[in-house]
């Protein structure tokens, strides 16, 4: 199994995490060992949002979540919801995975195909799989057990130059919640600039 593999599944699992102790902690604990990664251009729209430009995407977010672009756990970026209230365990968040796979004989498709294959053997209790293709972007919806809380995930794949772009918006809440509907815009709203990687 690719190493990236693995790589996908620990950042479910470390998203997951953040609910079991505070994202000031896992903070604490894991910047230290973290890349550095280049940072992005802030700009507000006139929609509200704040649009954070980098040479490679251009991501779109409500201003209130959080933008981390330290490397964790083999991302790009975190970007996490403002918690509801103090009792909120969970911070919503959607993530950047990169893997280049243009040495490989693989489509896109094929990918998908191998994630599914991935998710089914090493998601615990995964549930209610949905895979559909949009454009040139395919979608995966469905809900897992990760530390004993149901986690509902929203995954947009695409590929760009041979590197498939993996982002993952994850809640603990699949309902139409304000941060549900914000987590699969901004996953929508997610744009390439125009590069060659």
């Amino acid at each position: 199994m690719n190493v990236k593999w693995i790589a996908m599944l620990v950042v479910v699992a470390f998203m997951s995490a953040c609910s079991e102790q505070s994202s000031k902690e896992v903070e604490t604990e894991l910047e230290e060992s973290a890349p550095a990664q280049e940072a992005e251009q802030l700009t507000i729209g006139a929609d509200g949002w704040a649009e954070y430009d980098h040479k490679e995407y251009t991501v779109y977010a409500p201003q209130e979540w959080e933008m981390d672009v330290t490397g964790r756990m083999n991302t790009t970026f975190i970007l996490f919801s403002p918690r509801d209230n103090n009792n909120d365990l969970f911070r919503e968040n959607v993530n950047l995975v990169k893997e280049d796979i243009s040495s490989m004989n693989m489509t896109l498709f094929d990918y998908v195909k191998n994630s599914e294959d991935v998710l089914e053997q090493y998601m615990t209790d995964l549930r209610d799989l949905n895979i559909e293709q949009k454009d040139e972007r395919y979608w995966l919806t469905y809900t897992a057990t990760q530390e004993r809380m149901d986690l509902y995930f929203v995954q947009m794949m695409e590929m760009n130059d041979g590197v498939v772009f993996i982002l993952t918006y994850t809640s603990n809440d699949e309902s139409l919640s304000v941060h549900a509907k914000n987590g699969r815009k901004i996953i929508e709203r997610f744009q390439f600039n125009g590069f060659n990687l």
